[in-house]
């Protein structure tokens, strides 16, 4: 008959020798805590990475989308504004340029003008010698013919240049055109405020006044 005794110090013997294999087998402190010192950074790096997850964009330093939205709108304003200066410049250019044509246009239609008001005192002498009443003398009839032709040839040489004379004798008197010397009672059969004799006569340098006519009117 087995020996319960034995058995049971067999029993405890194994015991104790499977308990020092496992001690033996025990993890060195160093290896734990380099473990545990790893596993901790690794929890902190999962706590940051859930914050990051959990917001993105405050990881890339980007704004959210209502800063987005305002900044696009502000660029949007800004464009707009950029785009109406450009325009309106553009309207001042084009009007800058149609005045400058137009001058240079008035510069080449009308640069004798001072030359043809010189001219003008002229021709008033010219038609006050023709105003004097013929005389009976050959000579000095030849002298009336001949300051007569060069009076024609005066006045078609100025018309080819756009130079008219204004003689408005018994049309109704313009102020544009005329300058009123004096007033006389109408006589019958003639209107009030029409010109009754012409004084000197004006000039037109194409659609421009060079001089107005000096007249006489009716009242």
């Amino acid at each position: 008959m087995p020996d319960k005794k034995s058995d049971k110090h067999k029993i405890k013997k194994d015991w104790e020798t499977i308990a020092n294999e496992d001690n033996n087998d025990e993890i060195p402190i160093d290896f734990i805590d380099e473990n545990n010192a790893t596993a901790g950074q690794i929890d902190d790096e999962d706590s940051d990475g859930g914050e990051t997850s959990a917001n993105p964009q405050a990881a890339i330093g980007h704004p959210n989308y209502e800063e987005l939205e305002a900044t696009l709108t502000k660029t949007e304003q800004e464009k707009q504004k950029y785009y109406d200066e450009v325009l309106r410049l553009h309207a001042e250019i084009a009007n800058i340029q149609k005045r400058h044509e137009m001058r240079l246009s008035e510069a080449h239609q009308f640069s004798i003008e001072r030359f043809a008001n010189e001219l003008l005192p002229i021709i008033d002498s010219l038609e006050k010698a023709l105003e004097q009443p013929e005389i009976a003398n050959e000579n000095l009839q030849q002298m009336r013919e001949g300051v007569d032709l060069t009076l024609k040839m005066f006045m078609d040489s100025l018309a080819k240049f756009g130079i008219t004379p204004i003689n408005p004798e018994k049309q109704a008197f313009d102020p544009q055109y005329h300058e009123a010397m004096s007033m006389q009672p109408a006589p019958e059969g003639i209107e009030s405020n029409t010109v009754l004799h012409v004084f000197q006569k004006g000039y037109l340098l194409k659609d421009r006044l060079l001089r107005p006519a000096r007249v006489i009117v009716t009242k």
